[in-house]
């Protein structure tokens, strides 16, 4: 019930107006995309009608050179929600054959081969990982804030990675289910007889590697014509008639659209190659997304040495929602329009109001709240925040021992953090709730005059390594008892003092906290 609280508590949230995306009946999410930021280009400008009138298959690919998604990845997968939440039939596609090579796209360097088991590890786990994010997501945009985020007793995660059906209009693929009994030979006699290499070669991808000293393996230039070969199946297979990626996929989505009208043309029909596409009919498009970039402008994603993963093994809900949390002014309505559903007259309410009350930080917590619970789950969300408030925002009012078990329990625990902000979950996780018995604080039960000093509390807790370290905080006014400074060496607890009768919250510095429950 207080996780559940939380919102209504701070009154953010006003989930029914922010939910009238999902309600809108508008076919064509190219227009809806387009009014956010979100669409790059396009390959036709017939797409939105060829939306409007027709439910239409879609797909995105997401290659596993790495064992998690990344947030770079969820601008894509939310490109895939707004036409699945139109009516229109969504692909996922997992590249458990082109995660071999990886796509040159935007690097400078060739990647580092994977192993096949390492490979497939990558692809299993990605797979399941998307799964369970287009079930949080479903369950996030019908509104369903009930607490069952996360998986129903007995229900496990899909074992197979070939195909998997997460409804009818949503579907996980792995490419490998085509390409594995795909011989050289039928490949290139098939794709390569109708690709051109004076094409190939004046994409991006090639000719930006082609100048550096490294160069570009064989291996990596025909990557292209791999992406090319899965459009033309999911057309051909699936009926799948839009690829949709980041910006720095448009050769290759150009690449799988010329392969689809090649194939088509040799097979007799109207249809011709890309470039003269201006008075034929069009079967298959290309849309691209901008790439989601830091405030400075750098691209999100591993390769950049930043990477927000998605896994909650590799980056914890609460740190995925403190780093959203702690967007910069310059970028957070970006990232409201990209990475949300809230309506964009909702957005602009949300940005005027943080002009006038810039620090509630409302445009922030929005932000950390909606996509952490469409990635992780409305429950995980819900705590992400209560740990986020407590710690960082002395919002302590309600603070309850129900509610720091909630928060805070040994399921629950958030990573430790630095003095500078930063966590250090893949180092050490040390845990913020400290049980401390009451006959230890208060020997003559609850008299004031033998309760535990202040200092002992910080050094038992491990807030300060000694009495000397704790009083040495005190003298450079750096503790603190439940928000307010300590200012002397030796004070007592006083039962007056602890929250909801049991609860001490000792900070040192900006950032370290110890949560002390004192039953």
């Amino acid at each position: 019930m207080i996780l559940r609280n939380v919102h209504r508590i701070h009154g953010i949230a006003q989930r029914q107006n922010a939910r009238r995306l999902f309600h809108a009946g508008n076919g064509d999410p190219v227009s809806a995309m387009r009014d956010r930021g979100m669409i790059q280009a396009v390959t036709s400008e017939r797409l939105s009608q060829q939306l409007r009138l027709h439910k239409t298959a879609i797909y995105a690919g997401f290659d596993p050179t790495a064992e998690s998604l990344h947030v770079g990845n969820l601008l894509q997968i939310i490109g895939l929600l707004h036409f699945y939440i139109r009516g229109h039939d969504c692909v996922a596609l997992v590249g458990g054959a082109t995660g071999s090579i990886g796509d040159p796209s935007g690097r400078s360097t060739e990647r580092t081969a994977l192993s096949p088991e390492v490979l497939q590890r990558n692809t299993d786990r990605i797979s399941h990982q998307l799964h369970k994010l287009f079930r949080n997501a479903k369950k996030h945009l019908r509104h369903n804030h009930n607490g069952k985020g996360e998986p129903s007793h007995g229900e496990t995660l899909p074992t197979t990675t070939i195909s998997v059906e997460v409804d009818g209009s949503l579907r996980i693929i792995n490419n490998l289910q085509w390409f594995q009994g795909l011989h050289l030979l039928e490949f290139l006699s098939d794709v390569g007889r109708m690709a051109r290499v004076g094409i190939m070669l004046s994409r991006d991808s090639v000719k930006n590697r082609m100048d550096t000293t490294e160069g570009l393996s064989f291996t990596e230039f025909s990557y292209q014509l791999l992406q090319a070969y899965d459009f033309a199946h999911l057309h051909s297979a699936h009926n799948v008639q839009v690829q949709i990626g980041g910006s720095d996929q448009w050769g290759n989505i150009v690449a799988g659209i010329d392969l689809i009208r090649r194939r088509s043309a040799q097979n007799g029909t109207s249809q011709s190659p890309l470039e003269n596409d201006s008075e034929w009919d069009v079967s298959a498009y290309g849309v691209t997304l901008p790439l989601l970039t830091t405030s400075t402008g750098e691209k999100f994603g591993k390769s950049a040495g930043n990477a927000v993963w998605l896994d909650e093994n590799m980056m914890s809900p609460y740190e995925f929602y403190q780093y959203l949390r702690r967007s910069p002014d310059s970028e957070v309505g970006k990232y409201l329009r990209f990475l949300t559903f809230l309506p964009t007259e909702e957005i602009n309410r949300i940005m005027a109001e943080h002009k006038t009350a810039p620090q509630k930080h409302l445009p922030h917590r929005t932000l950390a709240r909606e996509v952490t619970a469409l990635v992780h789950g409305s429950d995980a969300a819900a705590r992400a925040e209560l740990q986020s408030l407590i710690l960082f925002d002395n919002e302590l009012n309600y603070l309850t021992r129900r509610a720091v078990l909630d928060a805070f329990g040994p399921q629950n625990t958030p990573p430790a953090s630095t003095d500078d902000g930063h966590n250090s979950h893949h180092h050490h996780q040390e845990e913020i709730l400290y049980r401390l018995p009451r006959y230890e604080a208060f020997p003559d039960g609850d008299e004031s005059d033998t309760a535990m000093s202040v200092v002992e509390l910080a050094v038992r807790s491990g807030v300060a390594k000694s009495k000397s370290a704790a009083r040495k905080l005190v003298d450079a006014n750096g503790l603190y008892l439940n928000g307010k400074k300590v200012a002397e060496h030796n004070p007592k607890i006083q039962k007056g003092q602890l929250l909801d009768g049991c609860i001490a919250l000792l900070r040192s510095g900006k950032s370290k906290y110890k949560i002390i429950l004192i039953e």
